[in-house]
């Protein structure tokens, strides 16, 4: 419908601008005009020249509207062109955020992955630590486990894991722990 429309415009403007349809006779500024030579019936070729110049009128109005028409499909192809492009923007805006949001997950799973490593080497060097090589008396006769070998005074130490200490019946000592 548009395009009928503004084909149909584009010949009327044309015609208009050649003088068929009619208000041929208006006087145009600036033009000079024919002195009238009478009511004349026209030669047969006046009427053929008239004819002639009616088809070379179709021809051009026909040519315009092809331009028209051509000029209108251009339009229509550049702007499906552009909505192809906006379209393909948007879904490559769309994949780079998505992107960027599956990285930043990743780093921040990693960085938590990295700090619950490091939580379990403190809690394992903890446990190391504790259960270290305990002292006890050589003798067995005592019933606790220090940390120091020189604690209460003992005569004679015999060095335990500290889990081995505990399982052979040890308690910690209250000076040392």
């Amino acid at each position: 419908m548009r395009k009928k429309l503004t084909g149909l415009l584009a010949a009327a403007a044309l015609a208009m601008a050649l003088g068929v349809l009619g208000g041929c006779g208006a006087p145009v500024e600036g033009a000079v005009s024919l002195p009238e030579t009478g009511p004349e019936a026209p030669t047969s070729q006046e009427a053929q020249d008239g004819a002639s110049g009616q088809e070379v009128q179709d021809d051009a109005l026909e040519q315009a509207a092809r331009e028209e028409a051509e000029a209108l499909a251009a339009a229509e192809a550049a702007e499906r062109e552009a909505e192809e492009k906006a379209v393909a923007e948007a879904a490559a805006q769309k994949e780079a955020e998505e992107k960027a949001a599956a990285e930043a997950k990743a780093a921040e799973e990693a960085a938590a992955a990295e700090a619950a490593a490091q939580q379990e080497t403190q809690a394992q060097q903890q446990e190391e630590k504790q259960a270290g090589s305990v002292y006890a008396a050589a003798s067995g006769k005592g019933k606790k486990y220090h940390s120091n070998p020189n604690c209460s005074s003992m005569n004679g130490t015999k060095e335990l894991s500290k889990t081995e200490a505990e399982k052979q019946g040890y308690t910690p000592c209250k000076k040392c722990y």
